[in-house]
Formats: C-alpha cells, structure tokens, sequence
C-alpha cells in the first residue's frame, strides 16, 4: 500500500491584460482590443482571433524586441487575442500592444500605464518602433472612441500632429522608452 503524503492542493497562477488598439478598416479604422493570457504549462506563445500571416510572424519580432529592450520574455504559456475575432487583422501596427501585453502579463509594466491609451507601432528586431500605415485613422478611431492618449511611432509624428488638436499623442522611438 502507497502513503501519499497531503499538500496544498495545485492551483494555477491565471493572469489576463486588455491593451487597446486600432487598425486600418477599409476608409476608416477598427478598434483592436489584445487580450493576453498567461497560466503554468509549457512555455508557448499564440496568437488568436483571424491574425494575417503578418500578425502570425510579428511572434519572433516581438519576441526579439522585447529581449533586446533588456526585458525578460516570460517562460510561460501565453495566450494573445485579437478581439473581434470576426475581423481579419492585417499589417504590423499589433506589434507594439501585443509586447505591451506580454509585458503587463509578466508584471514589467503596470495594468495603469496602460488604461486609458490606445498603441500602435510595428517593432523592430533591437525594440526600436516603426511607422506604422493608416496611423491618420488610427489615431481618429482613439478620438471617436474618446481615448486620452494615444502612443505612436515618433517618425509619425509629424503625420499626426494633424490632428493631434483632439487627442494627447505621445511619440515613442524604442519599447524602453515606453
């Protein structure tokens, strides 16, 4: 006869983040809200909710860029959301609030740097961020969607000050300085 001996019982640590987003949709633009999820298992890294091949691939970019920002990539399940999943998400302006996400899921950056704003950026292998295309509609989506700042590529800047009358843009060159 086996003795086992009693302990805590498992339960697994659960961890859920909402960043917001936006991208190109036809004339205008749609609001993206990335859902990250982490808990215990093996260490993975998926995208869902109708990503293009281009979302599909911004993993590696991701990846790399948050590591060469001299943050630490969690070894943990991560499970990434593209809410609505009706809507096929295309280009890389997902970049930045998806590393965002990953960010705020391993206690990097705090759930209150991210309320309130919308993100956009592709990324960089080094963390450097890039224009990004429709960032004009973009930034109207945060605005019709009352959004107090929005977060962009610097080299957008200059793009954006064309409307930057109705909404607080705040110009980033790499993930650290975020």
């Amino acid at each position: 006869m086996l003795l086992f001996q009693v302990s805590t019982p498992y339960i697994p640590i659960m961890s859920t983040t909402t960043i917001k987003s936006a991208i190109p949709y036809g004339f205008t633009s749609q609001e993206i809200t990335v859902e990250g999820d982490t808990n215990q298992g093996l260490p993975s890294f998926t995208i869902t909710g109708l990503p293009s091949r281009t979302i599909e691939e911004s993993r590696e970019r991701i990846r790399s860029a948050i590591r060469n920002s001299g943050f630490i990539f969690p070894r943990r399940k991560i499970i990434i959301n593209l809410a609505p999943a009706s809507i096929a998400k295309t280009g890389a302006s997902l970049d930045l609030p998806i590393a965002l996400s990953i960010l705020t899921l391993s206690e990097q950056l705090l759930t209150s740097d991210t309320t309130n704003r919308m993100f956009a950026g592709e990324l960089a292998l080094d963390g450097q961020i890039r224009p990004v295309r429709g960032i004009i509609s973009i930034i109207e989506c945060a605005i019709r969607k009352k959004y107090k700042e929005i977060i962009i590529p610097a080299e957008s800047a200059t793009q954006a000050s064309l409307i930057a009358n109705k909404i607080r843009i705040i110009p980033v060159h790499n993930l650290r300085e975020l």
